[in-house]
């Protein structure tokens, strides 16, 4: 894998897409963990993982992108993603970039 991206409603000021490059494929195996813990885990809802994102995203835009927001922000976008809860389009969801680098 080249690299791998998480969006929310990239398209709007609001929105947010965090950006991990192949030197940080450790972090894919850490954000693919918590989505499956987050998704395992039956009794979070809808609501509570966009308040959570909306959360980390307000929080990753004044304290400059940190990493671990960029894991929270990409692991919260997964299990929106694996539930169907955000639209699959250009602007929300996962994106894996796989291929050499020519």
């Amino acid at each position: 894998m080249r690299s791998f991206s998480a969006f929310y409603m990239n398209d709007l000021p609001c929105g947010v897409g965090v950006t991990f490059p192949d030197h940080d494929t450790h972090l894919y195996a850490i954000v693919h963990d918590l989505i499956l813990t987050m998704v395992a885990d039956k009794t979070l809802t809808e609501g509570e993982v966009k308040g959570q994102l909306h959360g980390f995203i307000r929080q990753y835009k004044t304290e400059g992108g940190t990493e671990a927001l960029g894991v929270l922000i990409a692991a919260n976008i997964g299990w929106l993603a694996h539930h169907e809860c955000i639209p699959n389009d250009d602007f929300n969801g996962l994106l894996y970039i796989y291929g050499d680098r020519t």
